[in-house]
């Protein structure tokens, strides 16, 4: 039975392995990808499934969350697959937010390490010094890819349906964001 994004997207890349699955177009000055790319669901799968194993082999799971401060780079959603198949939670990092935003959201996410764009990782230090922060770039190798242990043990659970996959947080317009677990 399909409980996690995970499963879900493991059963649509297996009927669908071939066809495209995300693509980021060509976009001079982005920052990252300029010249754009396209990645197939198998190839989505293997990153995800690459960078699951390197989040399990440090000891990261269920009861952890991760800062991903990769924007809309592809990257991006590799990482949040691998994170939700590892039981992982992800808190998105919004690139607009001013210090004292990003150290609310540092702060009150309780997130224990970030991976990051080279854009965003002087805000993510700024805001909160001795943040661990993983770079991840256009040429970064999932293979290579090695997170530190996590300072607190992972809960002893298989993730399922209430695992959280993810914690966003509100416009804030009225008062500080809240954070809204998925």
């Amino acid at each position: 039975a399909m409980q996690t994004l995970w499963d879900a997207f493991l059963a649509t890349a297996a009927a669908h392995a071939a066809a495209p699955f995300l693509a980021a177009p060509a976009r001079p000055g982005r920052g990252y990808l300029e010249d754009g790319a396209e990645f197939t669901y198998a190839e989505a799968r293997a990153v995800a499934e690459t960078l699951a194993e390197a989040w399990r082999a440090a000891g990261w799971g269920p009861g952890h969350r991760v800062v991903l401060a990769l924007d809309n780079h592809p990257a991006h959603f590799m990482h949040l697959l691998a994170l939700n198949a590892a039981g992982i939670g992800e808190a998105p990092f919004n690139p607009y937010y001013l210090q004292g935003e990003t150290e609310y959201f540092l702060d009150h996410s309780e997130a224990a390490i970030a991976v990051a764009l080279p854009s965003n990782a002087p805000k993510l230090a700024a805001a909160r010094p001795g943040l661990p922060i993983l770079p991840w770039s256009d040429d970064t190798d999932p293979g290579a890819f090695a997170p530190p242990p996590p300072p607190v043990p992972k809960r002893a659970e298989a993730p399922g349906a209430g695992t959280e996959a993810a914690l966003f947080y509100t416009s804030g317009t009225t008062a500080r964001p809240k954070g809204c677990i998925i």
